[in-house]
């Protein structure tokens, strides 16, 4: 077993790998995978009884080596007696990494673990970034730039991208985090189409960007609010925004403690702390012409529908511009598509100059369909087997929403439970039906109604 963490469960690079149980009357060769490249030791917990009959131990690392030590070699462990949780007796086999080691055979025992503090106290977020690269992290998100330097360091060869909340607005700060290493920078939102195209010019062409294009819009500056962490101890810092700004707030006079008065535009309430979404659909072009590479969704506390379905118009969309069949009966299409996903009213952000003051709106989120279900199987006799999200009754006209297709539909007809008996409608959520389907629904499809134009 790793080293017993007790309390210091906080600790993120020393993690429980596995425990084993042995029959002590064998002769014993214990090992483990372990990823080699961020562990600086690894211990295994050896019961007193198994000492005589364990021969050695091997550990194989995630790169293809491979280090074996021998009983022969360990040192008396007349003291290395400790006692766990449980009060069993055990001692510890400290496995240094060989970089590390004075020798073939460098595992020792350490039988004093009563002040750990110097073993706890290494630099977490170096061993950190060394975990994410031997776990296959493609690249980091960071906004503090020691943060930067220190993952630099750590991990070379894992790519750091520059969060929009470190407020890159112009050239000369994008050179200094392509100086430090970094091969991404997610823009701030204040940006113009003009001044990115400038920063663009005069950055290394190696420094790739990257731009919001579509989703909810912080009412902060570069998204760096506190509300949500002050209001609800969830901090959007750190991706778990509670939208506080989207709440319904009242005005309190400070010598009338307890008498509230609401603070409204109607009878809902008012929005005077929420923005509107962005939505660059209709621009994409002139985004990408402007030297953005990498096109950015907000897509933070949505749904996998809401993914899917925006996701999916800006693919196509990307995709007809790159092969020159961008139109605009397309571009209506997926105006239409975007629509259909739960969203507030629309707004092209700063990137034609200052924001554009919109005229208040209803403050209601607006959503074009209900989605109602998940393709599982393509049967025989143009039926489909589907997970039940929402009502579906015969004779709905049901949207598919798929990244082979646009614009399908179908009349909903000859509904049955999963036990084959007919249904006047797929009413139970999580339970499977099956339907007529006369279009070519695959698995993963996902189903819709749609309930407004």
């Amino acid at each position: 077993d790793t080293q017993d963490m007790g309390e210091k469960k906080d600790i993120p690079y020393a993690t429980r790998l596995s425990a084993k149980t042995y029959n002590t009357a064998a002769e014993l060769t214990l090992t483990q995978n372990l990823p080699k490249d961020y562990f600086d030791a690894y211990y295994i917990k050896v019961h007193p009884d198994a000492v005589d009959n364990l021969k050695s131990i091997e550990v194989f690392y995630s790169d293809g080596t491979s280090w074996k030590s021998n009983a022969s070699s360990w040192a008396d462990t007349d003291n290395a007696v400790e006692t766990d949780a449980n009060g069993t007796p055990f001692f510890r086999v400290n496995l240094l990494k060989p970089a590390q080691s004075t020798g073939a055979d460098a595992a020792t025992f350490e039988p004093d673990f009563s002040d750990d503090k110097a073993f706890y106290h290494r630099d977490a977020l170096s061993d950190y970034a060394r975990a994410l690269k031997a776990l296959g992290a493609d690249a980091v998100i960071v906004s503090d730039l020691g943060a930067i330097a220190a993952i630099r360091r750590a991990a070379p060869d894992l790519d750091v991208h520059v969060s929009t909340q470190a407020n890159c607005l112009n050239y000369a700060a994008a050179q200094v985090y392509a100086d430090l290493g970094a091969t991404r920078v997610v823009l701030g939102r204040e940006m113009s189409l003009t001044e990115i195209a400038e920063l663009r010019a005069k950055t290394p062409a190696s420094l790739e960007l990257e731009a919001f294009v579509h989703g909810a819009m912080c009412m902060a500056y570069s998204g760096r609010c506190m509300i949500s962490a002050y209001l609800a101890g969830r901090s959007a810092n750190r991706g778990a925004c509670a939208q506080s700004c989207r709440w319904t707030y009242h005005l309190m006079e400070e010598k009338r403690p307890g008498q509230f008065f609401p603070v409204e535009e109607d009878d809902r309430g008012t929005t005077i702390l929420s923005s509107l979404d962005l939505c660059c659909i209709d621009f994409l072009d002139r985004i990408a012409a402007a030297g953005v590479t990498s096109f950015k969704i907000e897509g933070r506390m949505k749904s996998p529908y809401y993914v899917a379905t925006v996701v999916n118009a800006y693919r196509k969309r990307l995709d007809a511009l790159k092969t020159g069949h961008a139109d605009e009966a397309q571009l209506a299409l997926l105006r239409r598509e975007l629509n259909a996903a739960s969203h507030r009213p629309y707004s092209s952000g700063f990137y034609f100059g200052e924001l554009k003051h919109h005229a208040p709106d209803e403050g209601a989120y607006l959503q074009d369909c209900t989605f109602v279900g998940v393709v599982r199987e393509r049967l025989s006799g143009g039926r489909i087997l589907f997970e039940c999200r929402n009502r579906i009754r015969e004779g709905d006209r049901v949207e598919i929403l798929s990244p082979d297709s646009l614009g399908l539909s179908f009349v909903a007809g000859n509904i049955r439970s999963e036990s084959g008996l007919p249904e006047p409608a797929a009413a139970r959520p999580s339970e499977s039906y099956s339907m007529d389907c006369g279009c070519p629904a695959a698995p993963g499809d996902l189903l819709r109604i749609r309930t407004a134009e």
